[in-house]
């Protein structure tokens, strides 16, 4: 077997988390309003967080914090630029909902992208 065939089955056992990964369509409703809809487009994919950083911002009085994560997929899986990525059961608590901000990105062992998380703090 070959080293990045034996690293791969290694990388594959460290995605240990789960994800569905969603895309907006737009739509026009009965009274020809333009809406967005969440169209699950992959269930139940293995997947990691990592931590890039976070940051705390300031718009007009309301503190906004952003972390910025790296998601890890399988090789055979692709994931977009756009699309929404839910974590689920994140660290044993709920789901987390991140937006895929960065181009795929391929490596020999598994796929990578670059996500955000946005939260209003009071």
């Amino acid at each position: 077997m070959a080293f990045s065939q034996v690293f791969g089955e290694y990388a594959k056992m460290l995605l240990n988390n789960t994800c569905n990964i969603y895309k907006l369509e737009k739509n026009v409703n009965d009274y020809g309003e333009s809406v967005f809809s969440k169209i699950k487009i992959a269930s139940d994919v293995n997947c990691r967080v990592n931590y890039e950083g976070e940051s705390l911002s300031n718009n007009n009085n309301v503190y906004k914090k952003e972390y910025e994560v790296s998601i890890v997929f399988p090789v055979d899986f692709d994931v977009y630029k756009g699309c929404y990525i839910e974590v689920l059961n994140f660290e044993n608590s709920k789901n987390i909902m991140f937006y895929a901000c960065g181009d795929c990105v391929s490596y020999i062992t598994h796929k990578e992208i670059k996500a955000l998380r946005r939260e209003v703090v009071l």
